[in-house]
């Protein structure tokens, strides 16, 4: 009796060890991540609060999330402009899963969908989620930037299909290749519609002021 006790003792202190804290530190020391928590200055006094976490280990995975929390019952900024509804009468939260993680010198773009929401028209919605790192000093001129749009998803509404025969191209898709070149990955028959990471330059964001918020962000590639 006494050595089951004992193998099951030495089985729980390795499960343990598994999951202490040390070992998620070493598995993020082996890939790229940005953390980052904002406090965002609304009307009346009002805030809201954005915290963010994303990892992309050594094979390329992208983990984490984002958490939105408002304190008032004012919408965001939605760029579908559709946010009213029945729920609109509710404080904002939402839960983002990250996919997708870009870092560029002292700039992170994150992206996900929306898995979790206070107001039920967000869930499914893309979110982009912008940050740059700048020491966190508490100069309004080289403070830690943050950004953010919610989008919803949008489907083509064309087909391309063979104008003299309709009926063999309708539903299919296919890739516009070189025949001269093995290494030519084509061009695919369908948009790719969904907003991630890479759509747009991470050059081209345009972040909130000091008046508008501030907080802090550890990028590490």
């Amino acid at each position: 009796m006494k050595t089951v006790l004992t193998r099951l003792a030495l089985i729980s202190l390795s499960f343990l060890t598994f999951l202490s804290p040390s070992a998620i530190s070493t598995r993020e020391s082996e890939g790229s991540s940005v953390n980052g928590s904002f406090e965002i200055f609304l009307e009346k006094g009002a805030k809201r609060h954005l915290e963010f976490h994303a990892f992309r280990d050594l094979n390329g995975k992208v983990t984490g999330e984002s958490i939105f929390q408002d304190d008032t019952t004012e919408a965001p900024a939605d760029k579908s402009n559709d946010s009213a509804g029945p729920d609109s009468d509710k404080p904002l939260f939402l839960r983002v899963e990250f996919d997708c993680l870009t870092i560029d010198g002292n700039r992170a773009v994150m992206s996900g969908a929306v898995t979790q929401s206070s107001k039920e028209t967000y869930v499914g919605r893309r979110v982009l989620i912008a940050a740059q790192e700048n020491g966190g000093s508490d100069d309004p001129k080289k403070r830690d930037k943050v950004t953010w749009g919610i989008y919803r998803n949008k489907q083509d509404e064309w087909l391309a299909t063979d104008s003299e025969r309709p009926e063999e191209q309708t539903g299919q898709t296919w890739l516009a290749t070189d025949l001269e070149r093995n290494d030519d990955q084509g061009i695919p028959s369908t948009k790719d519609t969904v907003i991630g990471c890479q759509s747009f330059p991470i050059s081209s964001f345009s972040f909130i002021t000091a008046k508008q918020g501030r907080g802090t962000v550890h990028l590490k590639q």
